[in-house]
């Protein structure tokens, strides 16, 4: 077998009738289908990012503001601790 083989496996009782359905897959490289994988988690991301973003901009600032924040009173803090 090689990649893109497709294989369809189904089996059929003593009147000939399906028992549980075929079941088709195509032969895929785990490597290649977990780069898509990844790409489709990527694009979820941005999208809920995305939307977000949209719904509420003002708290992406404050949130954005945050750190900055803490980094000033981490660093006024610094010198009167090292007196």
């Amino acid at each position: 077998m090689k990649y893109g083989d497709r294989v369809r496996i189904d089996a059929y009782d003593a009147h000939g009738q399906s028992i549980f359905g075929a079941i088709e897959q195509t032969v895929a490289s785990s490597r290649r289908r977990r780069a898509a994988q990844m790409i489709e988690e990527r694009d979820v991301a941005e999208a809920a990012l995305a939307k977000d973003g949209a719904d509420d901009s003002s708290t992406a600032a404050a949130d954005a503001a945050k750190p900055l924040a803490a980094t000033d009173a981490t660093s006024a803090a610094t010198p009167a601790a090292a007196a």
